[in-house]
């Protein structure tokens, strides 16, 4: 099986960033970019799982879609996306994000099947500084939509995704999160996390990952983690915006809880792999919070966005100071798992498409 991977992202000029955080990529028409790696693990651990799935004789090509092109730039990469289709004999064209890119190149596979992964946002849309719908977040949202339309299946993170569709597209619509490397975030004793961070041993850390989205919820998270210092002193929020993929399980391991007080998510992968580490977490009930929480213990996904709700939430994880048992609620979001999920979804179609 041949495979073309469509991946959109923002492109930097090399000194811009970090050797290690540069990921060169093609473009459809043949160009080389550079984009921030840190933007595309999830996505290149997924394609990593499911070339894996598909095994030896099948070959997975990844082409880049820059981001913010205009409708002439747009058109020109549909074009050689029609091209490309027909010479390289690709048998499934799977894109990860949607937005107008996505209803660009929608429209130019022609009878090869064509797969949306819708990842949150794009769907959901984006926030503006006063909390409210922004018109790209509009958009995105509606450029999606017709996308998704046209596509031969699709892909969501989660079942509230779905809800935001028409139930016209229902038959169509799969449910499967980007999944995560269960060898890499593995449970480790809190003080040897502490040491090799260079923590202080003393304070009790609560997670917060702050990309500048304000999807986040950033200002929120603040006010509750001020209202819990109040009772415990020695709480510290840890605000964190870019870290290594490597640190990481070393991060979950280290804190007290994470906290996730999102106004919307897909499926959120800092939260799969906290629970991979056993480290508690705190979360608001969006996207598959409340599937993926369930059974865990010191951890909660909370309805609302009553302060005092996630301040007792909290509370009662430090009080406990025990870890979750997390791990052992993981094994649907492995990397094995949706490696499966997605080749048995390719496996489909093919067959679909030569009945037809």
């Amino acid at each position: 099986m041949q495979v073309l991977i469509l991946l959109t992202g923002k492109v930097y000029v090399p000194n811009e960033l970090p050797a290690d955080r540069q990921l060169p990529g093609k473009d459809l028409l043949g160009q080389t970019h550079v984009f921030d790696r840190l933007e595309f693990v999830n996505n290149l651990q997924t394609i990593a799982a499911l070339q894996h799935a598909l095994g030896s004789n099948s070959h997975i090509e990844i082409r880049h879609i820059v981001q913010r092109q205009n409708i002439w730039l747009l058109k020109k990469q549909a074009n050689a996306l029609q091209h490309f289709v027909q010479q390289q004999n690709i048998d499934i064209v799977h894109q990860f994000w949607g937005g107008p890119a996505a209803w660009m190149m929608s429209k130019a596979t022609g009878k090869t099947p064509y797969v949306l992964s819708l990842l949150g946002s794009d769907l959901m849309g984006t926030y503006n500084t006063a909390g409210k719908s922004s018109w790209k977040g509009w958009l995105l949202q509606w450029t999606s939509r017709l996308a998704a339309i046209r596509a031969n299946a699709l892909v969501l993170m989660s079942a509230k995704m779905k809800s935001r569709l028409s139930p016209a597209l229902y038959n169509k619509t799969h449910i499967i999160p980007e999944g995560i490397d269960a060898n890499v975030f593995t449970p480790m004793p809190m003080q040897d996390a502490k040491h090799l961070l260079g923590w202080d041993e003393a304070k009790q850390y609560i997670l917060f990952f702050d990309n500048g989205n304000r999807v986040k919820n950033a200002p929120f998270a603040a006010q509750v983690v001020h209202e819990v210092q109040q009772k415990f002193p020695s709480v510290e929020m840890l605000r964190v915006q870019q870290v290594p993929h490597q640190q990481l399980p070393l991060y979950y391991n280290a804190a007290h809880a994470l906290l996730l007080p999102s106004l919307h998510e897909g499926s959120n992968n800092s939260l799969k792999e906290a629970l991979a580490c056993n480290c508690p977490v705190v979360a608001s009930a969006v996207g598959d919070a409340e599937e993926r929480l369930a059974g865990v213990t010191h951890s909660v996904a909370i309805k609302g966005f009553d302060v005092q709700d996630y301040v007792a939430a909290i509370a009662a994880i430090l009080q406990a100071d025990e870890r979750s048992n997390g791990r052992q609620c993981i094994e649907p979001v492995t990397h094995a798992f949706i490696g499966h999920q997605l080749n048995n979804l390719y496996a489909q179609l093919t067959q679909q498409r030569t009945v037809s």
